[in-house]
């Protein structure tokens, strides 16, 4: 998996926010049941995604994601809308 793909990006956000490493995360992986995520936690993630593929997220757009892949698909989605490149 190249780093610079948004899966690659979103796992290594996921795992340095959850310590845990790169290849423990997979799309599978969900926040409350695997990673045990709080509404800190969540808050944590946001600002790091936002820092990572530098745009800006709305708290309520992504708590609908309860997997990694849904989080990976619906950055996707929305790099995508925004045409911005990866």
């Amino acid at each position: 998996m190249a780093e610079k793909s948004v899966e690659g990006r979103m796992k290594k956000v996921v795992a340095e926010i959850f310590n845990k490493k790169v290849t423990e995360i997979s799309r599978d992986t969900d926040f409350v049941a695997d990673l045990h995520a709080k509404s800190i936690d969540i808050v944590e993630l946001i600002a790091g995604v936002e820092e990572e593929f530098k745009i800006p997220v709305v708290q309520g757009q992504v708590m609908r994601n309860r997997t990694v892949g849904e989080a990976i698909d619906w950055m996707d989605k929305k790099l995508k809308e925004m045409k911005v490149k990866t």
